[in-house]
Order: structure tokens, then C-alpha cells, then sequence
């Protein structure tokens, strides 16, 4: 799952004022409580799960991006490359894929900033570089696993400013084919085109283009971008997504905003739904197809970009069958701007805290829709996300920002910072690596001992 968050797009082109926490904090292991300790990096890609170690991005007190690889019982940084985001869309978080135990490094061709960058494997335990791919080249996406996962697929920018895709080999880099036309990944063997007309594309198990459908055709009509913001995922045989409305009205498009099932087979569309599916992304941690249908009129006033303020909206969340679009419950919620901003509480990736009618606070299991109460003494995930000052070639990123990856941490049921940890250790919110699990927090890379040690890191 992949997804361009419109707000942050909206205010990294407009410079908005949010940055991350921990810019400049320094590396080095630093215990943050009993139950847990930290690694001070400015995570704003990943954890991913190799073996022995766990690969984040981050970005360091001159704003340079490097792809680093930790030790999951230590948080030691076992070794660390330069990285760049290249020419990829600045509202896209840094994104990591794990194939045959390697990931692939974008690494700027002469200056830390450069945007033409050399595509190197890179062993993910190790980080030795084990093979070479494309060389100077201006990438339009990060790179990610395809043709069911058994390939990396590199997107760059052709000369005369089209796209193409490389096919390669996780082992020896070499390439297994080229297609035209692929410019950005929203999900897995799915991709917005360079086509004028806003069309989807999607990749067979094969390598060979499985089907081509405009926008309109998947959403039934004129009135939606991808660009606009999008937030795409795979349920069986339906992908189901949400593209952007391009209507900037009394609701900034929001209560005309609609999530679409469609057949991975044909790319044919089966149903449709008024809604923003996974609340634009901001609600990605939660694994059940569900939907944020809003309503009403923003109230009008002088806000920043991002966070917005939802003042004047009302928002009813909505679970419902991926294959057939069925609603299968509803639930009103009165805690707007925290769900719609990203900054969300939450049990694991099935229950979320909300506010219901009357305004108390309540556990909502996305799966049922049914909702119980909350223990003062609970301890739950809490979310945030934000933006992060990045050194970067300004024809391409004039705002000098980027989205960081989500962030989250331990909190009480009122949503205040807690030493303890939840009792669930989701793999939306981090991964485990030899008996340790890993999570990106405000304060770096944090990490907590859930089983025996058995790496070699």
C-alpha cells in the first residue's frame, strides 16, 4: 500500500511551517524508558526487516538523506550510504522494499543534494553494494518489488521528459525488461502512467502490461486526480483506492470524495462508494477496508496548509466488504482533525479510539463496528506525521520539504505520552527482527525485546 498524502502536497509546495522533531538530534543508543529504548535517528523512512537488521531512512542536521541498517538488540548503526529521493513526488514518504535480502540504494551521483543518482543493490545485513544497475539517471519514484514481489522495478525519466520501468534482478541487477510509460507506483504492479489523461496501468506476474484504465473509467466519470492525493491497496483479487477530487469547494473536495473497487484481473470497475478511503491514508494502520465519509462546510479561516483544520465538517467512518463494496456498519465520530491530520490513537490494526456521539471516547474494532470502552490505565499507539527539511536541487523541490513516513509512540487512552508499551506489537506500526521489535518514534528508531535473540548482528 502506497499513499500521496494531498494535504502534505499541498504544504510542501506552499512551504508550509511543520518540520519534524529530532532534526538535528544526535545518533547513539539512548534509553527512553524501562520497556523500551531508542535509537536517536531521524527516521523518516521505514523499518523494513532484512536479516539481522532492521533498514531505515533518515535524514541527518544538513538535511542529506542516508539509508542506514541498525541492529535490532543494540540500535548500534551498523552501516549507513547516501541516499536521495531523486525527482519522486515531495508529498511521497521515503520508502523502503526488502528483496532476497537486499534494497536498493538511490545514490547521488556527485553532490549529497544531486537528483541524478546511481541505482546500487545493496546487501541488507551486510551493506555491501552486490550489484550495479542504471547509472545517472533522474528517477521519478522510489524503487519497489514487482512482478509479485520477485523484482525490483526502477522508474525514471526518459530524455524527452516520458517514463520508462526497469525490471530487475534482485541478485545481479540485471535487467529482465524495460516498459514504457510507468511513472509512479501506487501500489503494488500498479502505476500512475505519464499519459497526459490521468491513467492507471498494471503489471502482470509475467512482466507484460495486464490491463490500462483513465481515472475516469475506474471512477466513473471526470472530477478526480491521482495527484490530487491518493491511497490505493490490495484486498484478494480488488485493489481499492481513493484518487483526489479536483473540486475545491465548501468541503476542499471532500465530501465528493469516492473509493472504487476494482478487478486486479481486468481492471475492470465493481463498485464505488462515496468516501476517502482510509481517511486519504492518515488511518493506513488499520488493515479492514474502511472509509471516511464527510460532510458539511469548512469553516472558513487563516490555518495553515497542514494540519488542517476540519471546523465545520462531520465525519462518519464506514467498514464495508472489499470484493462487493457492502457496508457492513457505520459509526459517527466527533474527533475530526485527529483522524483527518494522522493523529490518530489506537489498540492495534484492527481497533481505533474515537470520539462518539456525546463525545466520549471509545474503542471502535474496524472489523465489526462494534465499540467498547476504554480502561484509564490502557496503554495504546498513538500516531503523528509531519514534514521534514530536506537539502535537495530547488527546480525540483523548492520548498526544500518533504513527508516523512508516520511516526508513533506510547500513549494513554487521553492520549498522553506513556512509559509503558501497549500490549500489541502491529506490523503497520513496526516490524521484528531476531526477537526485537522495531518502530519509528519522534524521539529516533525505538525498539523492544519480544522474543529470544537469534540474529548476526
Amino acid at each position: 500500500m502506497r499513499k500521496l498524502c494531498a494535504l502534505c502536497t499541498a504544504a510542501v509546495a506552499t512551504a508550509g511551517a511543520l518540520l519534524a522533531a529530532g532534526t538535528t538530534a544526535p545518533a547513539g543508543a539512548v534509553a527512553q524508558a524501562p520497556a523500551f529504548s531508542t535509537t536517536r535517528l531521524n527516521v523518516v523512512g521505514g523499518p523494513v526487516a532484512a536479516e539481522g537488521a532492521a533498514v531505515v531512512i533518515t535524514a541527518d542536521s544538513s538535511h542529506n538523506l542516508h539509508v542506514e541498517g541498525v541492529a535490532p538488540d543494540t540500535g548500534r548503526v551498523l552501516w549507513s550510504h547516501p541516499y536521495s529521493m531523486s525527482a519522486s513526488i515531495p508529498g511521497l514518504a521515503p520508502t523502503l522494499y526488502v528483496v532476497d535480502n537486499d534494497i536498493v540504494d538511490l545514490v547521488p551521483v556527485d553532490k549529497p543534494n544531486d537528483a541524478l543518482v546511481d541505482v546500487e543493490g545493496v546487501n541488507a545485513t551486510t551493506g555491501n553494494v552486490v550489484w550495479h544497475g542504471p547509472q545517472h539517471i533522474l528517477v521519478s519514484d522510489e524503487p519497489a518489488p514487482c512482478e509479485q514481489k520477485k523484482y525490483f522495478c526502477v522508474l525514471a525519466y526518459n530524455g524527452n521528459a516520458s517514463t520508462a520501468m526497469a525490471i530487475l534482478d534482485p541478485a545481479t541487477g540485471n535487467t529482465a525488461g524495460v516498459l514504457q510509460g510507468p511513472a509512479t507506483a501506487l501500489d503494488l504492479d500498479l502505476y500512475l502512467t505519464d499519459a497526459r489523461t490521468p491513467t492507471l496501468e498494471a503489471l502482470s506476474p509475467t512482466g507484460t502490461v495486464a490491463w490500462t484504465k483513465t481515472i475516469d473509467q475506474l471512477f466513473g466519470g471526470p472530477g478526480y486526480n491521482p495527484l490530487n492525493g491518493w491511497d490505493f491497496l490490495a484486498f484478494g483479487g480488488t485493489e481499492v483506492g481513493t484518487a483526489g477530487a479536483t473540486k475545491a469547494d465548501h468541503s476542499n473536495g471532500l465530501d465528493d470524495a469516492k473509493t472504487v473497487g476494482v478487478s486486479l484481473a481486468s481492471g475492470a470497475p465493481q463498485w464505488s462508494r462515496p468516501g476517502q478511503f482510509q481517511c486519504g491514508g492518515t488511518l493506513a494502520f488499520l488493515t479492514p477496508p474502511m472509509d471516511c465519509v464527510f460532510t458539511g462546510n469548512v469553516a472558513k479561516s487563516k490555518q495553515k496548509v497542514f494540519p488542517q483544520s476540519y471546523k465545520g465538517l462531520h465525519l462518519s467512518l464506514q467498514g464495508y466488504d472489499a470484493a462487493t463494496g457492502t457496508v457492513t456498519w457505520t459509526q459517527p465520530v466527533g474527533n475530526v482533525d485527529a483522524l483527518g491530520n494522522g493523529d490518530a490513537s489506537f489498540l492495534d490494526a484492527t481497533h481505533l479510539v474515537v470520539q462518539a456521539p456525546g463525545g466520549t471516547s471509545v474503542l471502535l474494532d474496524t472489523t465489526s463496528g462494534k465499540t467498547a470502552a476504554l480502561s484509564a490505565h490502557q496503554t495504546l499507539w498513538c500516531s503523528s506525521t509531519g514534514l521534514f527539511k530536506v537539502d535537495e536541487e530547488k527546480d525540483l523541490n523548492s520548498a526544500g520539504l518533504r513527508t516523512e513516513g508516520t511516526r508513533f509512540s506510547p500513549c494513554t487512552a487521553a492520549g498522553k505520552p506513556a512509559s509503558a508499551l501497549a500490549a500489541t506489537t502491529p506490523s503497520t506500526v513496526g516490524v521484528t527482527v531476531d526477537g526485537v521489535f522495531l518502530w519509528p518514534s519522534p524521539q529516533g528508531l525505538s525498539r523492544h525485546v519480544v522474543g529470544a535473540a537469534q540474529g548476526i548482528a
